[in-house]
């Protein structure tokens, strides 16, 4: 049984390293990113017409997808109790959770000033660095070695083994 749960960790997907077919599309990918930004520099300074329902719509999609980013790579954690993991999926699931507040008080959006009492600088106090936050503290555990104890060792630490005396698994 033990041995069975060992095979099943490694398997998972969170757990594989990338192979050298997805590090070359990865990077392909930067590549485009890149060339796309330098063809499109020129019109840096043109305005374009103002879209209300742009930021609405933005946002909506952004939450939707990183709520279920979330969702997903929490269920991850469930089965491989990596500490990286957690990291990422809290950091999706407060991603998703800013987009509707950078939504509700975007100056224009639903209101002229922005909901919730917000000002002309609400928004970008929202949403501001918590994407590379998030990229930064995964890479930190994932990739120095501090991942090794899990989530639920800590609490085991911290509780005095309680937690693992109450825990299910």
């Amino acid at each position: 049984m033990v041995s069975e749960a060992a095979e099943q960790k490694q398997i998972v997907l969170a757990t594989l390293p990338p192979s050298q077919r997805q590090i070359r599309l990865a990077l392909g990918i930067v590549v485009a990113l890149l060339v796309a930004l330098i063809l499109t520099t020129p019109f840096a300074n043109t305005q374009l017409p103002r879209v209300d329902a742009f930021t609405p719509a933005l946002d909506t999609a952004i939450a939707i997808n990183d709520i279920i980013t979330s969702a997903l790579m929490f269920a991850q954690f469930f089965i491989v109790d990596r500490r990286a993991i957690f990291v990422l999926a809290t950091g999706y699931l407060y991603t998703g959770l800013m987009a509707i507040a950078h939504m509700l008080t975007f100056p224009g959006a639903f209101a002229p000033t922005g909901l919730l009492g917000a000002g002309l600088q609400s928004t970008a106090w929202l949403y501001g660095s918590h994407v590379p936050a998030r990229a930064g503290s995964h890479h930190r555990l994932e990739y120095r070695g501090r991942d090794r104890d899990s989530v639920r060792t800590d609490l085991d630490r911290h509780h005095g083994g309680s937690a693992s005396a109450k825990s299910p698994s």
